[in-house]
């Protein structure tokens, strides 16, 4: 799952671009804007430089603004990365990579329409575990609020690897399998 040129985007994909320690997830609806779900304060989210110190001169968005956004594509990426979740994939693969759900996407017009009335709507308060940005766009695609599997990877790593080392490192295996079984029940 390499980078993306912005020509590989389409409307309706959910993009993602990694920041530090985590990625920031996305839905593309096409013309270079993308709706996605945000926190205040971000990083200076902004198409030039200069912007840093106001509203990007693309868009009008700035770093303050929180909640469901449509910004441009150079916001959302905020330098980093372009990236697009997988779906529909092996059921194996999802164990393999946190970006990969085997659920299969709706259209994209629907996908867009869910992220349009999110827009308007909200997406509920922001919440790093429970309701965060790649909930959003996992919504926007399947129409369900299932587990973050960014969230979910962080806590089995640290789960193995606290208990790998510091315990058991069967502990560590079983935590593991219960992560797995989770990640299994939740996209089914």
């Amino acid at each position: 799952m390499g980078k993306l040129s912005r020509s590989e985007i389409v409307g309706g994909d959910h993009i993602y671009s990694p920041r530090r320690g985590y990625d920031h997830h996305g839905i593309y609806v096409g013309e270079n804007q993308v709706i996605h779900f945000t926190s205040s304060p971000q990083g200076t989210f902004s198409a030039s430089s200069s912007a840093m110190f106001g509203p990007c001169s693309v868009c009008g968005f700035h770093g303050g603004m929180s909640g469901v956004v449509q910004t441009c594509l150079d916001c959302f990426l905020d330098g980093g990365d372009l990236h697009r979740y997988k779906y529909g994939v092996d059921v194996l693969l999802t164990l393999l990579s946190p970006r990969r759900k085997t659920h299969t996407s709706d259209s994209p017009e629907i996908v867009i329409q869910r992220a349009r009335k999110l827009l308007e709507q909200g997406f509920g308060k922001y919440d790093t575990v429970s309701n965060n940005c790649e909930h959003f766009a996992l919504y926007c695609k399947i129409g369900r609020h299932i587990s973050c599997a960014q969230v979910e990877s962080i806590i089995a790593n640290v789960g193995v690897s606290a208990a790998g080392f510091v315990i058991n490192p069967l502990l560590g295996a079983g935590l593991l399998s219960i992560y797995a079984y989770r990640r299994l029940r939740t996209d089914w």
